[in-house]
C-alpha cells in the first residue's frame, strides 16, 4: 500500500479486497460516521480561536494561523451518508503536507501531523469572514467542504483492517471498575432527568434552538449518543438532551444557558424541586 490517502472509491475497493466483503460507498461513509477512521478534506486558509458558548466577533489582529496544503478532519457527527456539503467545526488537522513561510497572518510552523497549539478551555479553532457591521473585526463562519471529495488516511484503513481481523478478546470488568463518585454522579443526573416529562423533537428545537439540526441529530441518535436521552417512542428527556448538547460542544450552548432554559420548562409537578437544578437553596 503505497498511497498516503485514498479517495472514497479507491478506499471501498481496497477494503473489499482485504476483507473479502462487498461494501459500497455508503457503508464506508457510515463507518467514518461511527469513528472507525477519519474522513478528511483539503484546507488552505486562516483560522483563529472562538468561544464555543458565544462566538463573538474578534479583532482582525487576533492571533491567527495560516494553513497551507493541509488536510483537516470532518467531524463524525457532521458526516452525511449521502455525501454532499458539510460544515466543519472545529478545524482539526490530520496533516500539513507542505507549509510555506507566511509572515502575516501568523504562520503555522508545525507541519506534518502536529496539530495546532491547544486552545483555551471552552474555545475552538474556526474559520472566519470580515465582520462588515464591526469595523476591524472578524466573525466566525463555519468552513464548508464537499464530503464527496474526501479522502481517508491509508494508515486509518490499515488499522481498521487489523482491528477487524484480530480475534476479539473478552472484556474483564470487575465491580470496582466504577467508582462510588461516578455512581453518585450518575444517580444525581438521573434524579434531575426525572424532574422532566419526555417531549418530541419539535419541543427540543423550541427549547434548545439549533437551526433545525435536532431532526438530523435524532435520526443519527444511535451513532452520536443522543439515544441516551430517548424516553419513549419519538420522545426525549429534556435534561438529558440538554446535557448531550453541551457535551457535543454545539456553538452557543453551555451548562449555564442549558440550565437557565430548563429551569423555565419544569413541569408543575417539579416546580418545588427547581433548586436541585439551579443550585439555589433559598
Amino acid at each position: 500500500m503505497e498511497k498516503n490517502y485514498y479517495k472514497l472509491k479507491k478506499a471501498v475497493k481496497f477494503l473489499n479486497s482485504e476483507l473479502k466483503t462487498n461494501l459500497d460507498r455508503s457503508d464506508v461513509m457510515e463507518m467514518a460516521a461511527r469513528g472507525e477512521f477519519n474522513l478528511c478534506v483539503p484546507f488552505d486558509g486562516n483560522v483563529t480561536e472562538f468561544k464555543y458558548s458565544h462566538p463573538d466577533p474578534v479583532r482582525a489582529s487576533a492571533f491567527l494561523f495560516k494553513l497551507k496544503n493541509a488536510l483537516i478532519k470532518i467531524p463524525p457527527e457532521s458526516i452525511n451518508l449521502r455525501g454532499g456539503i458539510v460544515h466543519i467545526i472545529p478545524i482539526e488537522i490530520i496533516e500539513v503536507i507542505a507549509n510555506t513561510d507566511y509572515k502575516a497572518p501568523h504562520p503555522y510552523y508545525g507541519g506534518g501531523c502536529e496539530n495546532l497549539p491547544a486552545t483555551k478551555p471552552g474555545y475552538f479553532y474556526g474559520t472566519y469572514t470580515p465582520d462588515h457591521e464591526n469595523a476591524g473585526k472578524i466573525k466566525f463562519a463555519a468552513f464548508e467542504a464537499n464530503s464527496d471529495d474526501a479522502v481517508i488516511p491509508a494508515q486509518d484503513l490499515l488499522d481498521f483492517i487489523r482491528r477487524i481481523k484480530e480475534p476479539k478478546q473478552p472484556i474483564q470488568q470487575t465491580t470496582t471498575s466504577i467508582t462510588k463518585a461516578e455512581m453518585d454522579g450518575n444517580a444525581f443526573e438521573e434524579e434531575l432527568a426525572a424532574l422532566f416529562d419526555p417531549v418530541p423533537v419539535e419541543a427540543l428545537e423550541t427549547m434548545f434552538s439549533a437551526g433545525g439540526e435536532w431532526k438530523k441529530w435524532i435520526e443519527r441518535a444511535k451513532r452520536n449518543g443522543l439515544s441516551t436521552a430517548k424516553d419513549g417512542r419519538a420522545l426525549f428527556n429534556p435534561y438529558k438532551a440538554g446535557l448531550w448538547l453541551v457535551r457535543k460542544g454545539v456553538i452557543g450552548w453551555d451548562d449555564e444557558r442549558v440550565i437557565r432554559v430548563l429551569s423555565k420548562k419544569l413541569p408543575p409537578r417539579s416546580k418545588d424541586k427547581a433548586h436541585l437544578l439551579t443550585g439555589d437553596i433559598g
